[in-house]
């Protein structure tokens, strides 16, 4: 049955990549209080989708390559998912105790999954995770007009999130085939050499993807503002924000994004002392796409 359904692989992994990223979108509209619009959400999807394929220098090697599908489109997608299971967890609150137990082991699962495909994956979930918690410390617990936000129930699922997501990373490092590696290529042991040189990939990265694929990009920007301009704040509460406010939090992802698409290339320099080889930059461009949407 083994090799019957590769051919069927490509097909299962795009459809179950967009119908998770629908599901995270329509998740993530609740907790920001709009109303869910899964058309809407299906289309966002799609586009990032396409975006993130279009972009990807190897999509051969990428998508249609199993061991490859496996390693960089795999855990997208168990990432997607990852963020989709913790919005629903933040908007429908447990009250039970064994029902906290239960959503700490999955998210903790779920974490060890996302990460456990490849040492790039583990560092941009673990990085994004660290952000999160970052919000939670700074903003979780804040009050407004009296009422706590929601974010403060937040925390042990992000505690749990990392804690898989770290201890996927350390069985990877751990590995004998880790070892073998070294021995194999030239890794740099140097952590500051490692930063810069990420840094300066990414750079090149950046400015390769505007370079060649602009209207690629402003097909995102366009998918975005049609999204973000027809989905309806819901009745509960109507957030308003400053432009200030709004200007910030737009360069705070910025920022943030850039900061996860050069610890993705880290991995590599550290393990070769080269820079990432073309198929596994789908994921940098998945976080690429993701920030230019925010």
């Amino acid at each position: 049955t083994g090799p019957a359904v590769i051919p069927f692989l490509t097909f299962v992994g795009l459809t179950t990549w967009t119908v998770g990223l629908t599901w995270t979108i329509s998740r993530l509209l609740q907790i920001l209080h709009y109303e869910k619009n899964r058309l809407l959400s299906l289309l966002l999807s799609v586009a990032i989708v396409y975006a993130t394929l279009d972009i990807a220098p190897n999509i051969y090697q990428s998508l249609y390559w199993a061991p490859g599908l496996f390693t960089y489109i795999f855990p997208l997608i168990s990432a997607t998912l990852h963020g989709g299971m913790l919005a629903y967890f933040l908007y429908h609150r447990a009250h039970r105790r064994g029902q906290k137990i239960g959503r700490l082991l999955l998210v903790f699962l779920f974490g060890f999954i996302s990460a456990g495909f490849s040492e790039t994956q583990a560092l941009v979930v673990l990085g994004g995770i660290l952000v999160a918690l970052g919000v939670d410390f700074t903003w979780g617990t804040r009050k407004t007009r009296g009422k706590t936000t929601v974010l403060p129930g937040y925390r042990g699922l992000l505690w749990a999130s990392f804690s898989g997501t770290l201890l996927a990373l350390i069985v990877q490092i751990a590995a004998p085939g880790t070892h073998n590696r070294h021995t194999l290529f030239t890794h740099d042991s140097n952590v500051l050499s490692v930063l810069f040189n990420s840094l300066c990939h990414m750079v090149v990265f950046i400015g390769d993807i505007l370079s060649h694929f602009g209207l690629t990009a402003l097909l995102v920007l366009f998918a975005s503002f049609l999204f973000f301009s027809k989905v309806k704040p819901s009745r509960e509460i109507s957030p308003k924000s400053s432009g200030w406010k709004i200007f910030f939090q737009g360069v705070a992802a910025v920022v943030v994004g850039l900061m996860l698409i050069a610890g993705s290339m880290a991995p590599s320099f550290y393990a070769t002392s080269k820079s990432p080889l073309p198929r596994v930059l789908v994921i940098p461009i998945f976080v690429f796409v993701l920030s230019i949407i925010y």
